[in-house]
């Protein structure tokens, strides 16, 4: 799934590797953060569609705190390539 969510993303960027129009994308409510809700109307958008289990193993990937929120900064943390690649899915 995670492939497929990089895809999109990917696919919504600016084309020089900002997701700031991604995150805006998921942020509907313009509150600066994206709720849980917000990513599910915005996967269902994308015609992906988990169930509450792999829904709930993604949102705490994008929420390791718990805090039932994501950042601009943790979203970007998380899709941003890296060394390690095991937190990275682009």
């Amino acid at each position: 799934m995670e492939t497929l969510i990089s895809e999109k993303i990917r696919e919504r960027s600016d084309g020089h590797g900002s997701v700031r129009n991604v995150f805006r994308e998921l942020d509907w409510n313009h509150s600066g953060t994206v709720s849980p809700g917000e990513l599910q109307a915005w996967l269902k958008r994308l015609n992906i569609f988990p169930n509450q289990e792999t829904f709930h193993r993604l949102w705490t990937k994008y929420d390791p705190h718990g805090r039932g929120f994501i950042g601009y900064q943790d979203f970007v943390s998380r899709i941003s390539p890296r060394a390690d690649g095991r937190t990275s899915i682009l």
